[in-house]
């Protein structure tokens, strides 16, 4: 019973940071996130990839599309194009910054870190075809200011 009890916090304590993305592709990373966000309700996420070709074989990114959650809330998404040669055997970096707009929201001027996760896809392009590589990435940012979903 008590290893039963033991199992069961464990299991809550695992859902309590969210549970690991399915089928996240081991060569393709997140570097870094970052918010500049606004009083005006709008600002910039940008975040960048680290991306790793097989050997011998090189790749073009061609497209990255992402979604942000924002405190376990969607809040914006999006799908840059991009055109970076990955060389075979090699790193690439594909840097992303897409402006958003949140006009409708309260806003909180406090700088604090607030928690999201971003995941998406990486679109490539190789000589025998397309291919698409999952990435995610839950944690805090800082930030000058964020939109408030609830008022407490």
């Amino acid at each position: 019973m008590r290893l039963l009890a033991v199992l069961v916090l464990a299991a809550c304590a695992a859902c309590a940071t969210g549970p690991a993305p399915a089928n996240v592709a081991e060569d393709v990373r997140v570097e870094t996130i970052a918010l500049d966000l606004l009083p005006e309700g709008k600002g910039t996420v940008g975040f960048v990839l680290d991306l790793e070709a097989r050997p011998q074989e090189s790749c073009t990114v061609t497209r990255v599309e992402w979604q942000l959650l924002l405190q376990s809330r969607e809040f914006a998404a999006g799908i840059a194009a991009s055109n970076v040669l990955v060389p075979g055997g090699q790193h690439a970096r594909v840097r992303v910054e897409e402006p958003v707009a949140f006009g409708g929201m309260a806003y909180d001027a406090r700088a604090r870190t607030v928690p999201i996760s971003l995941r998406g896809e990486v679109v490539t392009q190789w000589r025998w075809g397309e291919e698409k590589k999952r990435f995610a990435l839950t944690t805090r940012v800082a930030v000058r200011g964020a939109p408030v979903y609830d008022r407490q």
